[in-house]
């Protein structure tokens, strides 16, 4: 029988990287948001002309979409591995799309809020020093705090549970 402060042990690593991953995901759904319902002039130097509405949505789906992803299964503490990935994945499309640098989320921030560029400088750091100690705890707890299957893979494609026996 399981006591309450092992309980407790085995739980607040994953919703703390679900807390991580939920509060990484608000600088790309401000910015989403933002640009869908307030288009704006961009300046000369990107063009100059009015954005289309949905354009902060679809530039902005890729990076929300896994940090979601994440913190629901963070917080279900199912496949720590789903977790890692969808921390990981937006760190990964930031390094490959730095030849655009409009598709930094300081330049985003700053563009559709009122805040200095050295603020969304710092909120951008932040902001990928949550998604990796979301990867990281989510890997030091893998054992303990996750429960289920050990993958996403194995997960979809593994035997049912009932199958495997206890």
């Amino acid at each position: 029988m399981h006591k309450q402060g092992d309980i407790l042990k085995k739980k607040w690593i994953p919703l703390t990287a679900g807390l991580l991953l939920a509060a990484a995901s608000v600088p790309y759904f401000v910015a989403a948001t933002r640009f869908f319902f307030h288009p704006e002039n961009l300046p000369q130097s990107v063009g100059g002309t009015r954005i289309w509405a949905p354009s902060g949505v679809v530039i902005w789906l890729p990076f929300l979409m896994p940090l979601m992803l994440g913190m629901v299964s963070a917080f279900l503490r199912r496949t720590w591995g789903l977790v890692v990935a969808c921390a990981v994945i937006p760190l990964v499309f930031t390094v490959v799309l730095s030849p655009w640098t409009e598709t930094s989320i300081a330049k985003a921030l700053f563009f559709s809020t009122p805040l200095s560029y050295g603020t969304c400088r710092v909120l951008e750091f932040v902001t990928y020093m949550f998604m990796l100690a979301a990867a990281v705890l989510a890997v030091i707890s893998r054992k303990t705090a996750f429960v289920g299957r050990e993958s996403a893979s194995e997960y979809l494609y593994g035997p049912p549970k009932w199958w495997r026996g206890p």
